[in-house]
């Protein structure tokens, strides 16, 4: 997979999270699971070690909310 690939199908991954973060919230159910302390630390160490990617994930509202919790 070309770096122009991987990079367009994390921003899909991206967009599917703030589409549920918009309807739910969290990733699973109603409250904070395993799985958004899961991908928010991974989310967390890429925006702290990506300055191209960074914007992509904090232009996102839901997501940027959801990660400031």
């Amino acid at each position: 997979m070309s770096k122009e690939d991987v990079e367009a199908e994390f921003l899909a991954h991206l967009d599917r999270l703030e589409l549920i973060l918009n309807t739910t919230g969290y990733l699973v159910g109603e409250s904070k699971t395993i799985a958004d302390i899961a991908v928010s630390a991974q989310l967390g160490e890429i925006i702290r070690t990506s300055a191209s990617i960074r914007p992509q994930i904090l232009n996102r509202p839901a997501v940027a909310a959801w990660l400031n919790r």
